[in-house]
C-alpha cells in the first residue's frame, strides 16, 4: 500500500499528466499535507475528479490546484477543510469545461489571496459561493473571476460576498438585459457592479434577468412583455421572430 501518512507536500503530484483520464485517491491519507498546490495541473484529459475523502485540514496552499484542468466537467470539493488556507488563486484557472461548482463549504477565513480563482471560466453556468467572506476577512476577492464567466445562469451568494473587480457579467443573450434578479425576490434586480461590490442583503440564488420589451404590433397599439429570439412572438397567427434594433429594446417591422 502507498503509505502518505507522514507527507507534507502534494504540490505538482500529478503535475503535467496530459493524459490521466482519471485518478482513485480514496485510500490517500493526507491529514498532514500542508501543500496542494498545482496537485493536477495542466491534467487536460481528467474529465472527473472525486476528492470527498481528503482531510484538508492542514492544507495552507491550494493554489492552481486544478489549473489547466481543460477537460473537467465535475470536481467533488463538498469535504474540503479551508480553515488554514490562506492561497486559492488560479485554483480552477481555464478550467474551461466546468460547468458546475459548489465551493459554499469554503471557510475563507484565512485566505489572503483569490485572484483568478476561475479565470477562464467559459463554460460555467452554475455557482456557489455562498459562505466566500471577502468583506471581514483578510481577503478583498480582487479579480476573483476573469474572461467573464457569461454563460453562468445561477450564482449563490452570502451577504459577506464582495467581489472588488474581476466579477461574472449577467447575459444579455437571448433576451436578457445584462442585469441579476434574486430567485426568491423578483423586486431585486442588481446590475453586475451593484451586486458583486456593494453591501446590502444579498444572500440567496440570482439569476440573468430576463428584459421587458415594448412590442409595436401596429400604428397606435403595443403591449410588453419578456421575449428573445429564441422564442418567436405570435400575434394573431402570425408569427414574428424579435430583432433588437435600439438600446431601448423597441422591436418595430412587424
Amino acid at each position: 500500500s502507498f503509505d502518505t501518512s507522514k507527507v507534507t507536500t502534494m504540490s505538482s503530484m500529478f503535475g503535467d499528466c496530459s493524459a490521466l483520464t482519471g485518478v482513485d485517491l480514496k485510500n490517500f491519507d493526507t491529514s498532514s499535507v500542508k501543500d496542494m498546490s498545482r496537485m493536477f495541473t495542466k491534467c487536460s484529459s481528467l474529465t472527473e475528479c472525486k476528492l470527498n475523502n481528503f482531510n484538508t485540514s492542514s492544507v495552507t496552499n491550494m493554489s492552481s490546484m486544478f489549473s489547466n484542468c481543460t477537460g473537467l466537467t465535475t470536481v467533488d470539493v463538498s469535504s474540503f477543510d479551508t480553515r488554514n488556507v490562506t492561497d486559492i488563486s488560479f485554483m480552477f484557472d481555464t478550467c474551461s469545461a466546468l460547468k458546475k461548482l459548489d465551493v459554499r463549504n469554503f471557510n475563507t477565513s484565512s485566505v489572503t489571496y483569490m485572484g483568478q480563482f476561475l479565470q477562464t471560466a467559459t463554460s460555467l453556468e452554475e455557482l456557489n459561493i455562498a459562505n466566500f467572506d471577502t468583506l471581514t476577512g483578510g481577503c478583498s476577492g480582487d479579480r476573483f473571476i476573469t474572461n467573464n464567466a457569461s454563460n453562468l445562469k445561477k450564482i449563490t451568494l452570502g451577504n459577506n460576498t464582495i467581489l472588488n473587480n474581476g466579477y461574472p457579467l449577467a447575459s444579455t443573450n437571448n433576451g436578457y438585459d445584462g442585469k441579476w434578479v434574486k430567485v426568491d425576490d423578483p423586486t431585486q434586480i442588481k446590475t453586475d457592479k451593484e451586486l458583486f461590490t456593494e453591501e446590502f442583503d444579498k444572500a440567496g440564488t440570482w439569476v440573468p434577468h430576463q428584459a421587458t420589451y415594448k412590442l409595436l404590433f401596429a400604428p397606435g397599439t403595443e403591449g410588453t412583455g419578456t421575449m428573445s429570439a429564441a422564442y418567436p412572438v405570435v400575434v394573431e397567427a402570425y408569427t414574428f421572430t424579435p430583432t433588437f434594433v435600439s438600446a431601448t429594446h423597441e422591436l418595430t417591422g412587424f
